[in-house]
């Protein structure tokens, strides 16, 4: 069974290939497999330095989207009132396309790293914050009397008890989150930006390379996949106890 994507996979791009030779499909509109990836060896080293710049980008987004998420898990684990004010935002937050503020971020903070980074946060941060304050309650219903019987104070018992009880929420929600970061910071610099996979798509469409268009959609696809594929080893040398869902 684990094999069945990748059969699935390799039949789709088999039909994609038979298809544009057979119908003998123009290659500015529709680029067969064995085009992308002969554009995909040709472009490699300018992928590659723009992928960088996007990977740049993805990084410190889900680096300070983490940070936001747990401080807003803090607050509202340490405060019934801010609980009941911030959990319905974080599921409002869900219906939020925020790539709609990417023109006004472009517009406050120029072209350079910070607004894209920023979009990233945005994207990112309630998601992860969501899932993961849903563990953090379930470990508080879970524990919270037990450590209070033990006289633990609040603190203790979120660090060092409702803390590691929800890490397998918290990988959850990053697996999503990593994969939202590429496609954020993907999307970002097709609004605006001097470097970066967005950036080379644009050039490409201008110039009608749909080629160079599908390798680098194929380069945002394969690192949204291997985000995802790492945080769940890590989380399963981290959460060793838990199985995934």
């Amino acid at each position: 069974m684990k094999l069945l994507p990748l059969a699935v996979l390799l039949v789709f791009i088999a039909c994609w290939e038979f298809a544009v030779r057979a119908l003998e499909v123009p290659r500015y509109l529709l680029p067969s497999p064995l085009d992308v990836a002969r554009t995909l060896q040709e472009d490699a080293r300018q992928l590659a330095s723009q992928a960088f710049v996007t990977a740049q980008v993805w990084a410190l987004g889900l680096v300070f989207s983490i940070a936001a998420a747990f401080l807003l898990c803090v607050a509202c684990y340490a405060s019934h009132g801010l609980r009941a004010v911030i959990k319905p935002l974080l599921v409002a937050s869900q219906a939020v396309p925020y790539l709609v503020f990417a023109p006004l971020l472009l517009l406050w903070f120029g072209l350079g790293l910070t607004p894209k980074v920023l979009l990233v946060v945005l994207t990112c941060t309630f998601p992860l914050a969501a899932v993961w304050l849903g563990a953090l309650e379930e470990a508080r219903t879970k524990y919270e009397t037990v450590c209070a019987m033990l006289k633990m104070t609040r603190a203790k018992t979120f660090f060092s008890v409702c803390l590691p009880a929800s890490l397998g929420g918290f990988f959850t929600g990053l697996k999503v989150s990593v994969s939202y970061a590429v496609v954020a910071a993907t999307l970002a610099e097709l609004i605006g930006s001097e470097a970066g996979l967005g950036v080379y798509i644009l050039r490409a469409q201008g110039s009608y390379r749909t080629d160079r268009v599908m390798a680098a959609v194929t380069l945002v696809v394969a690192l949204s996949l291997a985000s995802t594929a790492l945080v769940e080893a890590v989380r399963r040398r981290v959460v060793f106890w838990q199985r995934p869902k």
